[in-house]
Formats: C-alpha cells, structure tokens, sequence
C-alpha cells in the first residue's frame, strides 16, 4: 500500500520527466530540490544527495542565490548523514554566507547550527562554539526564540566539551530559561540536564541533582523516555555523590525500569544499586525529604509494574513507613503525591498497600492505620474522605479491620 512519502515522490518524478535541464532549468531544479528534501526525510541519502546535487547545478548562484543557499544547506545536512563532514561543512559554510548576503538571518542562523553540528561531530569544538554562537545572535535578531534557545543549549554543550564548566553553566541556565519561556519541554530538558552536567563537574553536587531532578520531570517517561532515563541516571550519580543515597537509589530505579534505557544510563543505574544495596526505606526518606516528584514517579510505576511488584514495592514502603522517626510526615507526603495523580494510579498504592499491610503483626496494622489516619486529617475534607473511603474499601476486600478516619 502506498504511503504519502510514496504519493510525493511519486508526483515530483512525474514532474521532473516534464522539467529538461536545458528547458526548464529552475522548475526542475525547484523539483529536485523538493525531491531531496523529501528522499532525506526517509533516509535515503545517497538519492537525495543526487538530487539536491543537480538543483545546485540548476540554481544559478549569482541569479538566484537564496534558492542556491537553501539547496546547499539541505545537501549539507543529506552529507552529514552519510559522514562526510568536510562537504557537509563546506556546503553549510557557504549556505549561511550566502543567507547573510541576502540578510536573512533565520535562514542563516540555521545554516551555522548546522556547521556548529559538524564541527563539533569532527572534534573542532572551538569552531563549533563560534557557530553556535553566531546562530544564537542571528537566531536572537531574527526573534526565533525556540531556535535561539537551541543555539545557547549546543553552545553550553560544546564549552562543557572544552572543559570550561563554569561558562557551560551560565550559558545553559540561560538556554533553559529560554526554552521555559517558549514553552520547549524538550528542550529544556536537554538544557537542565547538561547544566546539572556543568555543575556536577565543578563538584555542586545539590544544584546538580536539583537540575537533573528538573529534567527528568520535563522529560517525563512515557513522553521522551530516553531522556527522562539519563536523567534519572544523572540524578543518582550526583545524589549519591552528595550523600543522599535515598535519592540516588529511587532515581536509579526509575532509571533501570524505563522501557529500553540508553545502555550507559542503565549502566550508571546499575551501578549506584550496586554500590548502595538494599535499602529498604529509600521512598519513606524521599517523602519526608520533599522529593514529591519522584514519589509521584515512584508511584506510577508500580502503578504499570502490575499487581505483583506493587504489592513489593508497598510492603517496603510499610515497613519503612513503620520504622521512620517521622511517619505521618512521610504519609502525609505521599497521600499528597497520590491526589495529584490519576484515580487508577491512587487505587493501585491504596489497594497494594492495604495487600502489603495483611501480612504485617495485628499491632502493626494498627499503628500503621493510626498513622494514615492522623495523615488524613491534614487534607481538607472532601480529600480526607476520599483518602479515607479508598482505604476503608480497599481494607475490607482484604478482611482487614475498619477504623481509617
């Protein structure tokens, strides 16, 4: 069955059998150019670089050199897809001087991303930081915020590479705050996790951890799970290097159970579990820390690791629970992670946790209850009796006692 990119590239083939080179050069340079665009969009380089080729031929520089840029720039990137740096730079370079003559400086701002890529894909970082540096300026002048904030996180990225943190961490605060500001979820994630980068490597371990937290919530696992997983990874390396094994051992967790992780941040999470074993009170020390978006995280995933591991995971929250110095605290934290999640993800802690609490002492499920209870009262009413009413049916399912108010 044929596929829209069929449908397209069936349509400018028919074009480009009516456009001769000798005829019609700038209609079958305008359909080649199209035509490579279209054949790169689905990895088939080798064609299209063929055809942006003959558009450059077709697109006369000095009659219309807007037209000759653009193809440069789109046959620069089809070369960096088939590893040829040095013609990819070349074709960039020229692409984004041209742009600059024409005083297009979006077009141009894009051309030296592109160089800056290259660049720094053949391990020229200074002359990538100055690429990215002039896409950020050209990018800033044009008003393309989401693109400028790009150009500041590569930037970032390209001083950390050099070896200069403290100037990466100024530059990336400024690209995440600039990705916040245009709403770039993912871009800002990418920003806050290289800036907890930079700060890690000057040895700040809490800020760090801080920034890594923030990218892993806007990452988030099912929306961009790979980069929600290096945060994680990120996060328990520099929480356990600033001695807060609990968060470093919830966030190796998260990382380790996201569905295909980057082999190297499943390997970093492996290795702060390894090195941290057991412990058992982990989340307990996360709530009462405040860490509420990693409990919230915590919790949906037992929520889709099924009734089996939840019920795991919720007798060691128990057990933890029971044996903190400040229980209600760490109840009244969770029981607040759990109103500001779906209703099927509460049912699964409230259900898991009361199947947990049947293989506890008489004497435990009672204080146990008393503490939830005292929790409870700290919501306002409609969530204490919501909070009450999902334990009291989820205890009677179980044959356990009455008494959660």
């Amino acid at each position: 069955m044929a596929t829209a990119v069929d449908d397209a590239l069936a349509e400018l083939d028919a074009r480009l059998a009516r456009f001769g080179a000798e005829r019609y050069p700038v209609q079958r340079a305008t359909t080649q150019f199209h035509r490579g665009v279209v054949l790169a969009e689905v990895s088939r380089a080798p064609e299209a670089a063929d055809a942006l080729t003959e558009a450059l031929g077709l697109f006369d520089a000095a009659q219309l050199p807007v037209e000759h840029a653009k193809a440069r720039n789109a046959r620069g990137a089809v070369m960096r897809q088939l590893g040829r740096p040095a013609e990819a730079a070349r074709d960039f370079r020229a692409a984004a001087d041209a742009f600059a003559t024409a005083e297009l400086g979006a077009e141009e701002g894009a051309a030296r991303f592109n160089l800056g890529l290259v660049e720094r894909d053949a391990g020229d970082h200074t002359a990538a930081l100055a690429a990215f540096e002039a896409a950020r300026d050209r990018f800033a002048t044009a008003d393309q915020a989401r693109s400028e904030a790009a150009a500041r996180r590569e930037a970032g990225a390209t001083l950390l590479a050099l070896d200069h943190p403290e100037a990466a961490a100024v530059v990336l605060a400024e690209a995440l705050d600039r990705a916040r500001e245009v709403g770039d979820r993912t871009g800002a994630g990418l920003a806050a996790n290289l800036a907890g980068l930079a700060l890690l490597a000057q040895d700040r371990a809490a800020p760090a951890a801080d920034h890594f937290e923030a990218a892993a919530d806007l990452h988030r696992p099912r929306r961009h799970p790979e980069g929600y997983a290096v945060a994680c990874a990120n996060l328990a390396v520099a929480a356990e290097r600033g001695g807060d094994e609990s968060r470093a051992v919830v966030a190796a967790r998260l990382a380790s159970t996201v569905v295909a992780p980057p082999p190297a941040a499943a390997a970093l999470a492996a290795e702060v579990l390894d090195r941290a074993g057991p412990v058992p009170d982990a989340l307990v020390a996360v709530a009462v820390d405040g860490h509420g978006r990693l409990l919230r995280d915590e919790l949906e995933r037992w929520h889709e690791a099924g009734e089996g591991q939840a019920t795991m995971a919720a007798a060691g929250w128990v057990t933890g629970v029971l044996a903190h110095p400040r229980p209600v605290e760490a109840l009244t934290a969770w029981l607040d992670a759990l109103l500001e999640l779906p209703p099927p993800v509460l049912a699964t802690a409230v259900e898991a946790t009361t199947a947990a609490l049947t293989g506890q002492e008489g004497d435990e499920v009672s204080r146990f209850r008393s503490l939830a209870a005292q929790a409870f009262a700290r919501f306002p009413l409609p969530q204490w009796n919501r909070l009450a009413r999902a334990f009291e049916v989820a205890a009677a399912a179980r044959g356990l006692e009455p008494g959660w108010r």
